[in-house]
């Protein structure tokens, strides 16, 4: 059996999904990860720089946001 060379994304019609962080550019600017759930939210330019501890069903696992994640 041959697995689908397409990746599990959302679909056309229903758009990116975003989430809000309030405390974006301060986590920015002070270096200070924030904790967060949403493993599919689309990543915007501004984000670049952002530490994010993202859960995995178990743990949080460290995220930095680099330039080739943006869209993704």
């Amino acid at each position: 059996m041959r697995s689908s060379l397409v990746a599990c994304s959302r679909s056309v019609w229903k758009g990116p999904y975003f989430v809000h962080f309030a405390n974006l550019k301060e986590s920015i600017a002070s270096g200070t990860p924030i904790k967060t759930m949403a493993r599919a939210c689309t990543i915007m330019p501004h984000m670049i720089g952002a530490r994010f501890m993202v859960h995995n069903g178990k743990e949080y696992l460290p995220v930095r946001v680099t330039e080739e994640m943006i869209g993704r």
